[in-house]
């Protein structure tokens, strides 16, 4: 499809899609139109950019977000136990 830097960026603007507060491989592959082996690839390289959450969604799945997307739409409780919980791994 994209270069990989344009992966990597239609990725990034996927996550950060305000109507969700946490997004599926899946749901970044159908918004962007890459295989879910391409949002993989792109998730890989964003480590720094990028959390999981520890709680998978309904259906089993994992969970992402950007870390800034993640400040801004989080409630001051959920940053409180991210960071219990990222404290006690």
């Amino acid at each position: 499809m994209g270069t990989y830097d344009e992966n990597v960026q239609v990725v990034l603007k996927a996550l950060e899609n305000a109507k969700y507060k946490w997004r599926t491989i899946d749901g970044v592959s159908q918004e962007t139109g890459l295989s879910a082996d391409k949002v993989l690839e792109a998730l890989g390289s964003l480590s720094d950019k990028v959390v999981q959450s520890s709680v998978p969604s309904r259906d089993g799945k994992k969970l992402f977000t950007t870390r800034e997307h993640f400040r801004k739409s989080a409630s001051t409780f959920d940053k409180l136990l991210g960071a219990i919980r990222n404290r006690s791994t």
